[in-house]
């Protein structure tokens, strides 16, 4: 458990780099790497990497994380929001409507309030 809430803390540290007017996606990147190494199985380091694949326009890379992310939350039990929404994001991108579409639809069943599947359904 201690493992977990460290990485979930490093997974913190990345997502405060890689966001914002003037994003860090290199220390970002390196705060998730340190995630995984502090927690393999973790649904989140993935999810963030997606984030800053997904902002750099490497779509492919993105849709591998989130999908490595959904493999993680599957052996765990966990509902996937962050990795939903980013397929979604990505497949919209790629104009693969239907996909995109059914990944929104899932983030909002992992998070009913969430506001950006939402409004990419709109």
């Amino acid at each position: 458990m201690g493992h977990s809430k460290l990485a979930e803390a490093y997974v913190g540290l990345g997502d405060v780099h890689a966001v914002g007017v003037d994003p860090d996606f290199k220390k970002a990147e390196g705060f998730y790497r340190q995630a995984e190494q502090i927690d393999p199985g973790s649904p989140r380091p993935p999810v963030g990497l997606g984030n800053i694949w997904l902002g750099q326009g490497r779509i492919h890379d993105a849709i591998g994380q989130y999908q490595a992310s959904l493999k993680a939350t599957r052996q765990r039990s966990e509902p996937d929001y962050g990795a939903h929404a980013g397929l979604a994001a990505a497949y919209f991108d790629l104009g693969q409507y239907r996909l995109a579409i059914e990944q929104s639809n899932r983030a909002i069943g992992a998070r009913p309030n969430a506001i950006i599947p939402l409004l990419q359904l709109a």
